[in-house]
């Protein structure tokens, strides 16, 4: 199992060899991915591979328990497929996920100034992109009285 990539990452630069540990994380998820049970593969992904043992994350403890008990068989799958790995370690971890923005704040705009701007945006060809900011603009916009 190796590919071109390999060959430049596995030289002797610092760098390269982070980037070869990632490689190899990525591959071994891509792995993992096909052999585990799906219900399974989904609330679980390889977090680490080092020194033979490959660190699986689950979302929860529920998952991680079943993992557990599955550590053998799982680790018999990654060295089937040209891993090295004695020992698989199950941990929860959630998933991290980025929060959403804050939704756009409104800001009102007078009366006299939301005509102005229509008049301004039926002034430009239909076609102009400006025209549609501007439409959106006055049609988004608080009016206040």
């Amino acid at each position: 199992m190796h590919h071109p990539v390999e060959k430049y990452l596995n030289t002797g630069n610092a760098a390269a060899s982070v980037l070869a540990h990632g490689w190899q994380v990525l591959q071994a998820q891509r792995a993992y991915q096909e052999f585990a049970p799906a219900f399974l593969g989904q609330g679980s992904t390889v977090a680490n591979i080092k020194q033979g043992i490959v660190v699986i994350h689950a979302e929860s403890g529920a998952i991680a328990a079943k993992l557990s008990q599955m550590t053998r068989s799982l680790a018999g799958e990654f060295a089937k497929r040209g891993f090295e790995c004695s020992e698989v370690k199950v941990k929860v971890q959630g998933r991290i996920t980025t929060p959403l923005p804050p939704p756009p704040q409104v800001h009102p705009i007078s009366q006299s100034a939301g005509s102005q701007l229509t008049d301004l945006a039926h002034g430009l060809p239909e076609q102009s992109s400006l025209r549609r900011a501007l439409e959106e603009l006055v049609q988004r916009a608080a009016i206040k009285a």
